[in-house]
């Protein structure tokens, strides 16, 4: 026989058909080993896959909770100012409740909101209260999604104004007087203040 213009006996022929059977056959276990790999990386991911979801949520709900944090701090800022510019000035006799409120630019349903949100965080002596609640509270007889629109622009608006505080729990959202909105609603409840309020604001 001639293979690539060299003469070879048959028993060479056998030699070479035995070689590249075995380069066949690595080839193939080679390629069977680069499945599994490929498998078990596949799992990983799979497994892992839940996790970067959860990563993005925290990452996220992180983003939110610095924001809401600088925008409590400003506020704060801002209070602390007036207080120290009004500390300054002459005293003045006290305003009445209502204009104090109107003062914030809230709405009567806003202010009923508000009020709300202070009866319900002493009913439960809590600092912080479900969203759910004040929607019920709000609305007994007709929860529905327009209500929920509607209670939502209302929390948008009490916190930008700094009087509530806002935060996620699990997949439910928790709400709170901050410390102006406790002042606020204390001038509300001046005839019958709400005890419990008074013991989480300023006895801690």
């Amino acid at each position: 026989m001639r293979f690539f213009k060299k003469k070879v006996t048959q028993q060479e022929f056998r030699r070479l058909e035995k070689r590249l059977k075995r380069s066949v056959h690595k080839l193939k276990k080679h390629d069977r080993s680069i499945e599994r790999k490929i498998k078990a990386m596949n799992k990983v991911i799979k497994e892992l896959s839940p996790l970067s979801t959860r990563f993005t949520e925290l990452e996220c709900r992180f983003t939110e909770f610095s924001q809401q944090f600088n925008n409590d701090s400003l506020s704060q800022g801002k209070m602390e100012s007036i207080e120290h510019i009004q500390s300054k000035s002459p005293k003045k006799a006290p305003a009445p409740t209502s204009m104090n409120v109107k003062n914030e630019n809230l709405t009567p349903l806003e202010q009923k909101g508000l009020v709300f949100i202070g009866r319900l965080q002493d009913e439960s002596r809590s600092s912080m209260i479900p969203v759910g609640h004040l929607t019920s509270n709000l609305y007994p007889d007709r929860v529905t999604r327009k209500m929920k629109t509607t209670v939502s622009n209302i929390l948008r608006k009490l916190i930008n104004l700094g009087l509530i505080s806002r935060e996620r729990r699990g997949n439910y959202w928790y709400i709170g007087l901050t410390a102006k909105g406790y002042r606020v609603i204390k001038k509300l409840f001046q005839q019958n203040p709400l005890k419990n309020l008074v013991q989480l604001y300023e006895e801690t």
